[in-house]
């Protein structure tokens, strides 16, 4: 359970932080719901509180899981994969969990298989998705720019290219 004042991580937004706890009568039963301002978004979401853990909500990593994300995307990339609709499918249920670590598996492959074969336009718009949140939440947890952050996870893919080809 958050608290007003927590920050979390929501995968259909981003990084939001808890605005407060409001309850509300929904056909006669009280219910409970987080307030969220989403930073990146700026917007608000209501969210009943029940739903929390279907929508993957969870608090932020901290430092230490940040050094797994980045040891994520330096592993093989999972090929074994080839139709694009069923690739597309594993990858957004993926995103949906919204584990950081599913989330950079997405970016490690559909980087990889980018730099291979040109990404279909969903599967393009999926990877600049998961990019995205990535480096916003490497960014808050790190108190860096989203540019550094961002130029870490390239450097760190490229690396794992570079280690491949040898």
């Amino acid at each position: 359970m958050f608290s007003a004042g927590d920050f979390l991580f929501y995968p259909a937004y981003g990084i939001g932080k808890v605005k407060g706890i409001e309850e509300q009568l929904d056909g006669g039963a009280a219910r409970a719901y987080y307030i969220l301002s989403m930073l990146d978004k700026k917007m608000s979401v209501r969210l009943p509180m029940e739903n929390a853990d279907a929508v993957g909500l969870r608090p932020l990593i901290g430092r230490q899981e940040v050094e797994m994300v980045f040891d994520i995307l330096q592993e093989d990339p999972d090929v074994s994969q080839s139709q694009w609709n069923k690739r597309y499918q594993m990858n957004n249920e993926k995103l949906k969990t919204g584990s950081i670590y599913e989330t950079a598996e997405v970016v490690r492959d559909l980087t990889q298989r980018n730099r291979k074969k040109t990404l279909g336009t969903k599967e393009a718009r999926m990877l600049d998705t998961a990019r995205q949140l990535l480096i916003s939440e490497i960014a808050y947890v790190l108190d860096i720019s989203e540019d550094a952050a961002g130029e870490r996870i390239v450097q760190t893919l490229e690396r794992e290219v570079v280690v491949a080809a040898e």
